[in-house]
């Protein structure tokens, strides 16, 4: 489907899905680490390709991806999978969501 050009893209990270309650391990994270972008679940590691084929299109200043961490999920976990999606989009912006 199209996306509107000012379409928000939000990024999910469930504790359900990406279990990094605990610290974690080595770089990198869980293989089996699943997040939800644009209400499609998809592995972690194919962040950079999804958010730079949706977000690269758009003008700078339209490149914004919303971010819902669950509250439980470490916070060097939540920042790792922010590399991941920043590495294939320059000028990336993140805005912090709550989730409830």
């Amino acid at each position: 489907p199209a996306q509107a050009e000012d379409s928000q893209l939000i990024l999910n990270i469930g504790s359900a899905t990406c279990p990094l309650l605990g610290p974690l391990a080595g770089d990198g994270l869980p293989a089996d680490c699943r997040v939800t972008l644009d209400d499609q679940k998809i592995p972690a590691a194919e962040l950079p390709a999804r958010v730079a084929q949706i977000l690269g299109r758009r003008a700078p200043e339209n490149r914004v991806l919303f971010l819902a961490a669950d509250d439980r999920i470490n916070y060097e976990g939540v920042l790792r999978i922010i590399d991941l999606a920043k590495s294939g989009v320059e000028d990336l912006k993140i805005e912090f969501i709550e989730t409830h």
